[in-house]
């Protein structure tokens, strides 16, 4: 399959010929009803790919990635879930603050990281990877540590 490539982003890709995202995010992947879905369904046997497949007009763009708007049951809070699951070179700084600090819940989002959260900020409720770590500590959302310290405290190299 021959995709152009500004419609490529990491794990996750738009499908023109079915109108859809597809995603390979864990947590995409994680959802259980996702996979009962007559597209989904549609979608592996034509493709035999396992992806997550979602319908274009579900979808808005931030920062230049698919997102997915998500409404939790539990809380009935909702976040712009990105489709992709994002590198180091894919995060900046603007990412970062729509996540920690956004200007309105209707611009909170919520990804996935390739790299390994395991730097906690407060009580383990927030838990970053170093790049996200090192793009927040201007946000002024938890104290500047240098990360060379951070690393010593988690016995990290």
């Amino acid at each position: 399959m021959t995709q152009e490539v500004e419609k490529i982003w990491n794990d996750c890709w738009y499908d023109e010929k079915r109108n859809v995202y597809v995603t390979h995010n864990k947590y995409f992947k994680g959802i259980l009803d996702a996979r009962t879905r007559e597209i989904q369904i549609q979608y592996e046997k034509e493709s035999r790919d396992n992806g997550i497949v979602i319908e274009e007009d579900r979808i808005k763009f931030f920062f230049g990635y698919p997102s997915l708007k998500l409404t939790y049951e539990t809380s009935g809070n909702s976040v712009n879930f990105l489709l992709p699951t994002l590198t180091d070179e894919m995060i900046t700084k603007e990412i970062v603050k729509a996540r920690l600090a956004p200007d309105s819940d209707e611009n909170a989002i919520m990804y996935e990281t390739q790299s390994e959260s395991w730097i906690e900020i407060g009580n383990g409720e927030l838990v970053l990877t170093e790049k996200e770590y090192e793009l927040g500590k201007e946000l002024g959302r938890y104290n500047h540590v240098p990360i060379d310290v951070v690393k010593i405290i988690h016995k990290r190299k």
